[in-house]
């Protein structure tokens, strides 16, 4: 999960039933995080910085992708990465996961998962920002399915929530 207490507890139902239907739960990140996990999960850490571009130094986009493509340019994180994604690899072989559960901010990582040939689910910790047909809003209790009925109904949820809340519309 991203590092951020807030999206660590908003994992800890999904983390409870997958646990109870028998799985075995590993939290991968910083140790600061892991504080407040409840006891019955396995923490283990590894940095989460792996791509630097994605962690975001600054609010300026173009500053960020300056300095990812500055770094690159020089190398200046390919000793880190390459020991990073051995730390990742080491992890993997070990606990050989069924499935590897990735919070929203980190999707790019699935690139690096897609080689241990396991589904990857990207999790969304946070309310939805942009308005997808096959989505429904955040509060909505509507389980879309592909009927045009279906798409029609999620798009009038996100309307009434957008009319309901006009600071959504941003």
């Amino acid at each position: 999960m991203h590092p951020s207490f807030g999206h660590q507890h908003a994992t800890y139902k999904l983390a409870g039933i997958l646990q109870e239907a028998g799985n075995k739960i590993y939290y991968i990140g910083e140790n600061k995080y892991f504080k407040n996990l409840p006891p019955e999960f396995n923490r283990q850490y590894i940095s989460p910085h792996i791509f630097s571009f994605a962690e975001y130094k600054t609010t300026s986009v173009w500053q960020n992708m300056k300095s990812a493509f500055e770094g690159k340019r020089k190398h200046r994180y390919s000793d880190l990465n390459r020991q990073i994604i051995k730390q990742y690899d080491e992890l993997t072989e070990k606990i050989k996961p069924d499935v590897i559960l990735l919070d929203h901010h980190y999707v790019q990582k699935a690139v690096l998962y897609y080689k241990y040939h396991v589904p990857i689910i990207s999790v969304q910790t946070a309310q939805a920002s942009e308005m997808d047909v096959n989505v429904p809003p955040f509060r909505s209790s509507h389980i879309p399915d592909q009927s045009l009925c279906s798409k029609f109904y999620v798009r009038y949820l996100w309307y009434s929530y957008i009319a309901l809340n006009p600071q959504a519309k941003n």
